[in-house]
């Protein structure tokens, strides 16, 4: 190989070289602002993807109570409901107990009406058997009034004296008695 040749070789080698190393700088410096740049992306990634977990994490205990709420009122809504089967059943009792008692006492006013409509009938009945016999001792106090005057105005009429008193008591005492009022 001849001196040129070696020389042209060098220089070929050279500017290559050159060539490579400012090819190798670029690439080295695209590379690295390609991987600041992906540093600064995952960094924010990372941040966001942080954010997000303490916020599914805080959510999470947020879902965790409210479904602790839920469950708890519903419990009450239960205990509720039971309470007010249990007060409804009590109520339909009281209310059974009630009817019964109403009905019984509707029953036992029912006799009571009609022992008095019986009482009242005998009442009326003794009424007027008691106003019949007054009119009829009425009557009689006047005939046995008419029978003594007769009898003393004969026995007048003869001369007799006749002692009448014991007809006379006996009609007073029964005009006595026919002076008791009836209504």
């Amino acid at each position: 190989m001849s001196i040129n040749r070696i020389n042209k070789f060098a220089a070929d080698v050279a500017a290559k070289t050159e060539l490579q190393r400012v090819e190798l700088g670029h690439i080295a410096l695209q590379d690295i602002k390609t991987l600041d740049s992906l540093l600064k992306g995952a960094d924010k990634m990372g941040d966001t993807f942080t954010k997000l977990y303490n916020k599914y994490i805080s959510d999470e205990i947020a879902a965790e109570d409210a479904s602790d709420v839920y469950d708890a009122e519903w419990q009450k809504a239960e205990n509720q409901r039971d309470a007010i089967v249990a007060l409804r059943q009590t109520h339909n009792k009281i209310e059974e107990k009630a009817e019964a008692l109403e009905e019984k006492l509707e029953t036992k006013a029912n006799k009571a009406d009609e022992k008095l409509d019986k009482a009242n009938l005998k009442w009326d009945k003794s009424l007027a058997d008691a106003q019949n016999e007054q009119k009829q001792i009425g009557a009689y106090v006047d005939k046995f009034s008419n029978a003594i005057k007769s009898f003393n105005t004969a026995a007048k009429a003869l001369g007799v004296k006749v002692d009448v008193s014991k007809y006379e008591s006996a009609r007073n005492r029964l005009e006595a008695k026919n002076m008791k009022k009836l209504t």
